[in-house]
């Protein structure tokens, strides 16, 4: 297998205009990525900052909970709980943060 690295990035002036095609992007790799054959061998890492801020993706939400058996690691920046829930709804965003397996958290009031 081949090894690579994709980065999406953007300038702030940028940002609200990239948004929906970023969570696109991710989404579209969060399928792909969930298609896979299970092996616990493989290891694709999704390191997302500012999470909450772009518009739900629903292959995304499937693969935090169904990701491990494909490779699936993902770690997900975000400033608070209820912006993921604002994004998310409640019970979904809940969900996500309930399968987290570690919490790193450097500052929250929440």
């Amino acid at each position: 297998e081949k090894r690579g690295y994709i980065f999406l990035n953007s300038t702030a002036r940028q940002r609200e205009a990239l948004r929906r095609v970023m969570a696109v992007f991710i989404d579209i790799l969060c399928q792909l990525n969930l298609s896979l054959e299970d092996n616990p061998d493989r290891r694709f890492f999704y390191l997302i900052d500012e999470w909450a801020a772009l518009p739900a993706m629903s292959a995304m939400t499937k693969l935090i909970h169904e990701g491990r058996s494909k490779g699936a690691a993902l770690f997900l920046l975000f400033q608070n709980v209820a912006q993921a829930m604002t994004t998310y709804g409640e019970s979904t965003a809940q969900s996500i943060v309930d399968a987290a397996s570690t919490y790193v958290i450097f500052r929250a009031n929440d």
